[in-house]
C-alpha cells in the first residue's frame, strides 16, 4: 500500500525523459501490488492471467463428454481427473509399473541383476537413479545428438548438503525427514524408516561431495568428458556390459558417449559391489518414492508438498486443485498450449511481429555495415548470421504430440494418475531414443508457447516470442 501510494504521488514524466513510463503512467495509477507481492509489471500480470485461463481450459475440457478418445482435450481431461481422484490414488500406489519396479529390486541377487532392472525402468519410464542413458544436443555440434551418460541422484546439491547456512542446514533436515515419512508410508515402521533414511542420505552425501559445483556445471572443460560406450565395463567393473547397453537402449559399443561429472561417475562405481546390494536396494527405491510422490497415493503427495512448503519457506501450499492443474500444465505442455493458442492467440500477431523483427534485423545490419572496428570477415560472418536468424513466433509450426500418440484413461475407464503419468513418460522415452540417430530438428520447440517468454537461442539461431507473452493488452487490463 505504501509502495503504491507512493508511485501515486510521483508526478507525470515528460516523454522526452521517460518514454515507458510516460506512456504507461495513467494505467500504472490503477494497479495494486497484492500482499504477497513487492512489485507489479507486466510479466506478473500476464503470468496470472494465462494460469487461470489455462485453469479453467483444463477444467472445461474435464467436462468435455464428447472429446474423442486420445485427443489433446481427452488426454488433459483424462490427467486431471485421475489427479483429482484420491480414493483411486490410494488404491493404486505406485501403479502397475511402479509395483512391478519394486518387486524386481526386491528379487535382484546382485548388484548386475539390480543394474539391469533399474537400466530397463528407466529406458521405459525415464525415471533413474544409479545410471541414467539419455540421447541429448551434441556440445561441439549442435546439428547432432549424443549420447549422455549421467550417475547417481544427491537429493540436494552439494553447496546446500556441506553449507554452514542456517537455512540450508534447515533444509538438509527436512530433505532427511521427508525421506523418512516416504519411507513410511511405503510401509516401514518408524524404526525402519529411520534406520534406512538414515543409510540412504548419508549416500546422497557422499554421492554430492563427489560431484561438480554449481559453478562447475556450466564449464564445458569439466562437463564434456569424452568415452566410448565400451568403456562402461571398465568403468563400472563389469556390473554393467555393452551387451546389457544394447540389448536394453541400442546403444552400440563404438558409439561415442559423454559423461557431464566424472567424479560422481566414479564415486557410484565404488558402491556397485554385492556387498552394498542392499544400501542400493534401499537407494534406489527411495528416489523412487521421490520420483512418483506428487503422482502415487496422497500420503505421499502430502509428505512431498510438506517438504516443499518447508523447503521453499511457505507456510501455506496452493490449494490441491491447483496443484493438479499445476501437474496438467507441466507434463502435457504442448496440449495445453494448442488448446491455450486455439482461443487465445490471434493469428494476425503473427505478420505484426514478424514485420516489427524484419524492422530491428534491417536496423541492425545497417548498423554492421558501418561499423568501422569490424573487420571486413567478421562483418560478413555477423551478417549472414543475422540473415539467417529464425523468427518462431507464436506457437510452433508443427506441434510435437503430432508425432506420437497417447492414449490417456479417464477413472469410468479405471484410469489411474500415476500410470498416465508414466504412460506420458514412457512415450517421452521412446520419441528420445527413436530419434537418437537423426538429425537435430532446430524447429523443435523445448519450451511451452503459453509461457509468458520471449529468448534467443544461441544453439539453433532463433528468436522465440511465446504466444503466452503476444496478449492483447485490452484483455490483460
Amino acid at each position: 500500500e505504501t509502495e503504491k501510494t507512493a508511485v501515486q504521488q510521483q508526478e507525470k514524466p515528460d516523454l522526452e525523459d521517460d518514454f515507458y513510463e510516460a506512456v504507461n503512467y495513467d494505467l500504472f495509477q490503477q494497479w495494486e501490488i497484492p500482499a504477497d507481492e513487492t512489485s507489479q509489471n507486466w510479466f506478473s500480470i500476464i503470468e496470472e492471467q494465462n494460469e487461470e485461463r489455462l485453469f479453467q481450459m483444463i477444467k472445461e475440457a474435464s467436462e468435455d463428454k464428447g472429446a474423442e478418445s486420445g485427443s489433446d482435450s481427452y488426454n488433459i481431461g483424462a490427467f486431471y481427473l485421475t489427479g483429482m481422484d484420491t480414493k483411486a490414488r490410494d488404491r493404486g500406489g505406485y501403479g502397475e509399473a511402479g509395483h512391478a519396479f519394486l518387486e524386481k529390486v526386491d528379487q535382484a541377487q546382485n548388484v548386475e541383476e539390480l543394474l539391469k532392472a533399474c537400466l530397463t525402468f528407466y529406458r521405459e519410464y525415464g525415471i533413474g537413479s544409479l545410471l541414467r542413458f539419455s540421447y541429448e544436443l551434441d556440445g561441439e555440434d549442435s546439428g547432432q545428438n549424443v549420447l549422455y551418460l549421467r550417475a547417481g541422484d544427491t537429493g540436494l546439491s552439494k553447496e546446500i548438503w556441506f553449507s554452514e547456512d542456517a537455512v540450508n542446514q534447515k533444509q538438509v533436515e527436512l530433505f532427511q525427514t521427508y525421506i523418512q515419512d516416504l519411507l513410511k508410508v511405503s510401509g516401514l515402521s518408524e524404526e525402519e524408516a529411520a534406520s534406512a533414511g538414515k543409510e540412504v542420505a548419508e549416500m546422497m552425501k557422499d554421492l554430492a561431495e563427489e560431484s561438480l559445483s554449481v559453478a562447475d556445471q556450466y564449464d564445458p572443460q569439466k562437463t564434456y568428458n569424452v568415452y566410448k560406450a565400451s568403456d562402461i565395463e571398465k568403468l563400472f567393473g563389469g556390473s554393467v556390459s555393452s551387451e546389457t547397453l544394447e540389448e536394453i537402449f541400442g546403444i552400440s559399443p563404438d558409439e561415442k558417449m559423454i559423461i557431464s561429472d566424472i567424479g560422481i561417475t566414479k564415486r557410484v562405481a565404488s558402491f556397485l559391489k554385492n556387498e552394498n546390494l542392499e544400501l542400493l536396494k534401499k537407494y534406489v527405491k527411495v528416489n523412487l518414492y521421490r520420483n512418483l510422490s506428487q503422482y502415487s497415493d496422497t500420503k505421499s503427495h502430502e509428505v512431498q508438498q510438506t517438504y516443499s512448503n518447508g523447503a521453499n519457506g511457505l507456510e501455506e501450499g496452493e490449494s490441491y486443485e491447483r496443484m493438479i492443474s499445476y501437474s496438467v500444465q507441466s507434463n502435457l505442455g504442448f496440449q495445453c498450449g494448442k488448446l491455450f493458442c486455439e482461443k487465445y492467440f490471434q493469428e494476425d500477431t503473427k505478420s505484426e511481429i514478424q514485420s516489427m523483427i524484419e524492422q530491428v534485423a534491417e536496423v541492425f545490419e545497417n548498423r554492421l555495415e558501418n561499423m568501422e572496428w569490424m573487420s571486413q570477415e567478421t562483418r560478413e560472418q555477423a551478417i549472414e548470421k543475422l540473415q539467417a536468424l529464425d523468427a518462431r513466433i507464436g506457437y510452433p509450426d508443427k506441434w510435437p504430440q503430432e508425432d506420437y500418440e497417447l492414449q490417456l484413461k479417464r477413472p469410468e475407464e479405471g484410469g489411474l494418475y500415476v500410470d498416465n503419468y508414466m504412460e506420458i513418460m514412457h512415450v517421452q522415452m521412446d520419441q528420445i531414443f527413436q530419434a537418437k540417430d537423426e538429425p537435430v530438428d532446430k524447429s523443435e520447440w523445448d519450451v511451452y508457447p503459453q509461457e509468458a517468454n520471449a529468448y534467443y537461442d544461441s544453439s539453433t539461431n532463433s528468436i522465440t516470442i511465446h504466444a503466452g507473452i503476444l496478449q492483447d493488452r485490452k484483455s490483460v487490463v
